[in-house]
């Protein structure tokens, strides 16, 4: 399950209040952001977007304003991920092998095909694809593997980030803690915090006027 948050185009003057687009917009396909009907294809699209960028390490569409990137998914060229990849070079005088199999350009590049009727139906189906790619260099990692390959790239980013939630916690449990002795100490005291009671207001009951000719009762 994916959260690809909330985006809306603000920066595009020309663009009326009526009609806002919901979306992460550097993710959204281009039929999302011209007000067509989006289908599972879009989400083939947002996949597509997500797998470069998680094999090149740079942004695809993502620009300085969100007009600008709406143009770059309409009309900017997509270069394949072995071209965008870095890849660390043997020598100066050979070439370095490419970083992945060339079957992972084909399926990015259907995937982020802006015609919809050759991007892939749907997300199963570039994933069946993505299985045989993995099957013919060896099959698909196990969990064990990437957690290890995780660990050694981002190991001490997670660490940090541990330590940085845990003196959160403590510095909270202590707040936590304070006011309660406060609280605590305040009513064995005798100091009790004042309850203001609401109680119903009474309405002043009204006689009703006798009728005309009539006499009250002896």
């Amino acid at each position: 399950m994916l959260d690809f948050g909330v985006s809306k185009i603000a920066s595009d003057r020309k663009r009326t209040g009526t009609g806002l687009l919901k979306g992460k917009l550097p993710y959204m396909a281009p039929e999302q952001i011209q007000g067509e009907v989006a289908d599972p294809r879009a989400d083939v699209w947002a996949v597509g977007v997500m797998l470069w960028e998680a094999l090149t390490g740079e942004r695809l569409f993502d620009r300085d304003t969100d007009f600008l990137t709406y143009q770059a998914i309409l009309s900017a060229p997509i270069p394949s991920v072995s071209a965008a990849a870095p890849a660390a070079a043997t020598s100066a005088t050979i070439a370095a092998p490419p970083r992945y199999p060339p079957g992972v350009d084909h399926v990015i590049a259907r995937a982020l095909d802006r015609d919809l009727d050759a991007r892939y139906p749907t997300a199963r189906d570039l994933g069946r694809d993505l299985v045989r790619i993995a099957a013919d260099v060896g099959g698909a990692a196990p969990r064990e593997q990437i957690a290890d390959a995780v660990s050694a790239l981002c190991g001490e980013r997670l660490a940090t980030r541990r330590r940085a939630i845990a003196t959160a916690i403590a510095r909270r449990t202590q707040q936590i803690a304070a006011a309660t002795e406060l609280s605590t100490a305040a009513t064995t005291d005798g100091i009790r915090p004042r309850v203001r009671s609401r109680s119903p207001r009474r309405r002043a009951s009204t006689p009703l006027p006798s009728p005309r000719g009539s006499r009250p009762a002896p």
